[in-house]
């Protein structure tokens, strides 16, 4: 294995995936994952609960998920608040929505 890489085989929607990750140790992966909030969320298009990991420090974004029961692609807005990165809002949406 080079130097500096690390890899993690990650399950996305019963497929697996290897992923690399350069200049990234296990330590700073767990310490990483532990700045991030948990919410308590919905699929949009089957209700299935999942819980939702969102990272407040990337400031206001929007992104994509797939929902982990039918695989359907979620909108996903994340509101922050400015300076202190605290996650005021999280909200799901379906693919031909308009967030």
């Amino acid at each position: 294995m080079a130097p500096g890489w690390s890899f993690t085989l990650e399950s996305v929607c019963n497929d697996t995936h290897i992923v690399a990750h350069q200049g990234v140790t296990q330590a700073s992966r767990a310490m990483h994952e532990a700045m991030l909030a948990s919410r308590p969320v919905s699929c949009p298009y089957c209700g299935t609960p999942f819980e939702l990991l969102v990272d407040g420090s990337q400031g206001s974004h929007s992104t994509w998920e797939d929902c982990p029961r039918c695989c359907a692609p979620i909108q996903v807005s994340v509101d922050v608040a400015e300076p202190d990165g605290s996650v005021q809002a999280v909200t799901l949406a379906r693919d031909d929505d308009v967030l």
